[in-house]
């Protein structure tokens, strides 16, 4: 909880300190400090005055402390005060290993407590002492009564002892210190072993330096101070309709809230200011932001007319228009909302299961009864007991304060778990949680796979469409088998869950924190530290799933077997044999070899024009010799179309008796109305009106076989989008009108002057 802390350091700076053991690269020193350091920045960074550090080393050179010369060589660098950056830094300088062995342990906690006990006094205060050594300097004194009665002294005064010691063993841990072991360390460890036994848990700890860093560096849910949100009554029954309601008094606090980033400031470097040099942070001036409203009178125009901020109105966009409210406009809107008094009514009851996830929105706050008022808290502990007991919530209407906004709640049952386990529950309360009014979200509904008839508009998928689209039983049994391999629930290490949602946690925030404090207290600015293991521990699968999942997939796979691709050649556009001075070095697609006996030339020239009558003819029978007539299966190229108008013209009708002369199957209907897409495109203004007659006119007469009825209501859909977007252009002068020509004399006239987009 957030309340006023007092934490003293106690420190071993004794020369076994400096040594490094067990084959480690850092002293014994330098691991414990990193212990010591993450604990300090934590508490620098929440910048809360109430979150006091002090520092103590013994076996220090000097002596420093309220006792004197009879507590040699414990010197207190710091007292109790909140710590600082420059603090943290300055401390990172004393704290050096020295030749001093001579000091006690427990004389180095008696000076702590003393430190604790002059700074606090009777005030309440949640009161630390960490102690951190390797216990291989001055045995610690073997009679019980000194252990006793820093023991009682602790005791009297609330004080919690946490011993960080390096290299102890901890079963719990499973660590233990390879043999053989310092038989001094291992006295003095077993004391304070005995030490700690006698004091109250969780408060007071015996831990593996190791052990406590690696617990440190696991993100966990800041513990705040409650404080309330709003108090109302909560009524159960419409007053202004029944003479008799159920009304209590209630206060809400906050429940659960959204962890954040630490947010950063602008500051400009290299300030010359000499009212900054000697502030906290010298050679930064901090940025302020000015904000100016202005506009101009034409697009383009470079002159800025400045607008007083006292003359900006709110706009609200309706359509292309904006709509502007005054300011009397706007008071006429909140003037019911001026009317509402703050108070919380019950609309009625739901199950629980019929409210979706998705609909619980906002934050969660514990109601409870008011303080100091046992029938409310009596009220409010059955109200929350029957909901538990019929697995029902309340649906609520509140407003937190007089003429605040009017909202839309839920509340559920909680039940409060006792401190010690074993013991009793503490009671029940209510978990109020926002819900969203019915314009606030939108709803989409996605046409299922088995019977797309079931939404507005769809048509019943063919036989042949439904064995593209349904799975089979064997592709269902495997797709299940690959989603259960994929259980977290016993996947972690013995079985446990595997990411438990009290375990996830949002890597980014907590990887600034650390970058934050690593190059604060290193003075880096080039230089980032590595990813803690505990932050990407779960952003992969768990290892015995990461090591099958292949196999799975393959045979998950294996049950849909996947045409290859056909693979794209290319060709490079060639200078010198005739390729186009703009295509220099392009890559085009080659296209596939004419018929010997068509005239390429006389094609692309109009001499050999369709008539109207042909035109016919070759949509009742398509021929394959026409040229740039793809098969079903292969997409057209730009190669393929030509700058004459007739060449295109029959291109496009061709290819779109393919889609109606029922050939292909429907996994060949998108590549044909893909290429229709093409020619159009080739000639949007003149041959768009076409492709829509043609399209249009098939699905009224029903000419569309099954396997390309999807395919043709995506081109057509295709084809009124590229329309509009020419007739945008076209309002724009974009288009030019020479452009329009007629696309065949079978279109009559009256058609053309009443759809002149046509042309």
């Amino acid at each position: 909880m957030s309340s006023k802390e007092a934490t003293v350091f106690v420190i071993d700076v004794g020369p076994q300190m400096g040594v490094p053991h067990h084959d480690r690269t850092k002293s014994d020193l330098e691991a414990g400090l990193d212990f010591v350091y993450d604990v300090i920045s934590n508490k620098i960074m929440s910048e809360r005055k109430t979150d006091l550090v002090g520092v103590v080393a013994f076996n220090a050179n000097e002596t420093n402390n309220r006792f004197g010369q009879g507590y040699a060589n414990i010197e207190v660098l710091n007292g109790i005060s909140m710590f600082t950056l420059q603090m943290l830094q300055q401390l990172n300088q004393e704290l050096v290993p020295t030749e001093v062995k001579s000091a006690d342990i427990i004389s180095a906690i008696v000076v702590a407590v003393d430190q604790i006990k002059v700074f606090c006094r009777q005030l309440k205060y949640i009161k630390n002492i960490y102690l951190l050594t390797n216990a291989r300097h001055k045995p610690i004194s073997d009679t019980s009564s000194d252990i006793d009665a820093i023991r009682s002294e602790l005791l009297s005064s609330n004080i919690n002892l946490k011993v960080i010691g390096i290299d102890f063993d901890d079963e719990v841990a499973g660590l233990t210190e390879p043999a053989p072991k310092d038989p001094v360390k291992a006295a003095n460890e077993e004391k304070l072993r005995q030490l700690v036994s006698g004091m109250p848990q969780p408060g007071s700890i015996f831990a593996n330096a190791q052990e406590a860093i690696d617990t440190l560096q696991l993100p966990t849910a800041k513990r705040v101070r409650p404080v309330r949100a709003f108090a109302c009554k909560l009524t159960l029954g419409d007053p202004t309709t029944y003479q008799n309601v159920l009304s209590f008094d209630i206060e809400s606090f906050p429940c659960v809230r959204e962890a954040s980033a630490p947010s950063a400031s602008t500051y400009a470097v290299g300030s010359t200011n000499p009212d900054n040099l000697t502030s906290v942070n010298p050679g930064l001036q901090e940025v302020k932001r000015v904000t100016e409203y202005f506009y101009t009178q034409e697009e383009g125009d470079t002159k800025e007319v400045t607008v007083d901020p006292a003359e900006i109105l709110p706009g609200y966009k309706f359509g292309a228009e904006i709509v502007v409210l005054s300011e009397e406009e706007q008071k006429v809107l909140t003037t019911d909302q001026e009317n509402e008094q703050a108070g919380m009514q019950v609309i009625g009851f739901v199950k629980q299961s019929g409210i979706k996830r998705y609909s619980l929105l906002g934050n969660t706050n514990f109601v409870v009864g008011s303080k100091g008022s046992l029938e409310d808290s009596l009220a409010v502990g059955s109200l929350a007991a029957t909901l538990a007991q019929e697995q029902s919530a309340a649906i609520v209407r509140y407003v937190t304060k007089d003429a605040a906004p009017v909202q839309m709640g839920a509340l559920f049952p909680h039940q409060v778990l006792a401190e010690e386990e074993g013991d009793e529950p503490r009671g029940w309360v209510l978990v109020l949680v926002s819900l969203p009014f019915d314009q606030d979200v939108r709803r989409y509904r996605f046409p299922p796979l088995l019977n797309r008839s079931a939404m507005a508009g769809s048509r019943a998928m063919s036989e042949q469409t439904q064995k593209l689209l349904v799975p089979t039983e064997e592709m269902d049994d495997a797709m299940e088998q690959f989603i259960e391999d994929h259980d977290l629930m016993a996947a972690d290490e013995g079985g446990y869950e595997y990411a438990s949602p009290d375990q996830v946690f949002n890597p980014l925030i907590h990887r600034i924190k650390h970058v934050v404090k690593y190059c604060a207290l290193h003075d880096a600015t080039d230089v980032i530290p590595p990813i803690l293991p505990a932050l990407t521990k779960y952003l992969d699968q768990p290892p015995a799933q990461k090591r099958k999942r292949h196999g799975k997939f393959d045979e998950l796979l294996g049950t849909t077997p996947v045409p290859p691709k056909k693979p794209a050649t290319t060709k490079v556009v060639d200078d010198a044999a005739g390729g186009d001075a703009n295509s220099k070095g392009k890559k085009a697609t080659p296209r596939k070899a004419l018929d010997e006996s068509i005239n390429l030339d006389n094609l692309l020239s109009g001499a050999n024009a369709v008539s109207a009558t042909d035109r016919v003819q070759i949509k009742q029978e398509p021929s394959a010799d026409i040229p740039g007539v793809a098969p079903e299966d292969e997409a057209i190229s730009s190669d393929d179309l030509g700058h004459d108008h007739n060449h295109n013209e029959q291109l496009l009708r061709i290819t779109f008796a393919k889609l109606t002369a029922n050939e292909g199957s429907a996994a060949a209907a998108p590549i044909v109305a893909a290429n229709m897409v093409k020619i159009v495109k080739r000639e949007p203004a003149r041959l768009r009106g076409l492709a829509l007659e043609l399209v249009t006119t098939a699905f009224a007469a029903g000419e569309i076989p099954d396997p390309a009825v999807d395919a043709m209501a995506d081109l057509l859909q295709t084809l009124e989008t590229l329309q509009a977007t020419i007739a945008g252009k076209k309002k724009k002068g974009f288009i030019d009108k020479r452009a329009r020509l007629p696309v065949g004399p079978e279109l009559s006239l009256k058609k053309r002057n009443n759809n002149p987009d046509l042309y």
